[in-house]
């Protein structure tokens, strides 16, 4: 952790700093005072910086992945590149990281098979604390749906070997792609339950915190509707992810909008790409960090 505001000779000294080369150091400088000047900025007050987290202090990332049916492509792509992916946050965390991925889905239970999860390997497997389902009946309908969260891989120290087995997993045979019953998807439920409940472990204290949010659709909060209830619940998202330091990384298909969760992203002090190609999400995590 980063405390006060440091000039360059003092910068270079940091534990977590002076193993790199200069250049290398100069990069993290320059990144650190960006986020120095835009935390200025955002206080819109005179007073001084009680301290500024790096990525060089460790990093906590959670993957919160759509897992319906029209994301295949991207997820096959992750899966391709999650060596390069993994470097990346190696390199930018000092190799103190810790990794976790969380997919969210949706059916109906009345007409759609349920092997994915009741009955599917992979999911079964999973102990049941990585597992959130919510059963509702949709206003002006005689179908139920079915909502699940589910943490395929939570927190452990510098766990790329574990992660990249679950990852694999998906879009498998043992472990097939979702349906999502059309549009809009439960990803605000997902961020809540990653925040607030801890389905992915506990984020660390003075560390670099992260979601990134992979997606193609607008939030559905619990009932299946993209509503004014949705941008209220993502207000209260904003709230506990800025008490907490979590910021998240909003990744979209493209320019296309998926509101309210570009304010989730932005109102976090995160960032929102219109694409969710790996080369994408290894911009995005260089870009955030400082």
């Amino acid at each position: 952790m980063i405390t006060g505001e440091l000039t360059w000779q003092q910068f270079k000294t940091l534990d977590s700093i002076r193993s790199l080369n200069e250049n290398q150091q100069m990069e993290h400088y320059y990144k650190y005072l960006t986020e120095l000047n835009d935390w200025f900025i955002h206080q819109n007050k005179g007073e001084l910086l009680a301290q500024i987290i790096t990525c060089v202090d460790g990093m906590d990332i959670v993957f919160l992945v759509d897992y319906t049916g029209s994301m295949s492509g991207a997820i096959n792509a992750i899966k391709a590149a999650i060596a390069s992916i993994v470097s990346t946050i190696v390199t930018e965390s000092a190799n103190n990281y810790r990794l976790g991925l969380v997919l969210f889905d949706e059916y109906n239970p009345n007409s759609e098979p349920q092997a994915r999860y009741e009955t599917g390997s992979a999911y079964v497997a999973l102990p049941a604390s990585q597992k959130y389902t919510n059963l509702y009946n949709p206003e002006g309908t005689t179908s139920d749906r079915k909502q699940y969260i589910t943490a395929m891989e939570v927190f452990s120290q510098n766990n790329e070997s574990t992660f990249t087995t679950q990852l694999n997993e998906i879009n498998t045979s043992t472990f097939s792609l979702g349906f999502g019953q059309g549009l809009p998807e439960p990803a605000d439920m997902g961020v809540d339950r990653i925040i607030n409940y801890d389905l992915a472990g506990s984020f660390r204290d003075n560390v670099s915190k992260l979601i990134i949010l992979i997606t193609d659709a607008p939030p559905s909060g619990n009932d299946d509707i993209n509503n004014a209830t949705d941008v209220a619940f993502i207000n209260t998202l904003i709230t506990d992810c800025n008490a907490k330091g979590i910021k998240v990384l909003l990744m979209k298909q493209s320019a296309a909008s998926v509101a309210p969760l570009e304010t989730l992203a932005t109102g976090t002090g995160g960032t929102i790409t219109p694409s969710f190609t790996a080369a994408s999400i290894i911009s995005s995590i260089q870009n955030i960090c400082v």
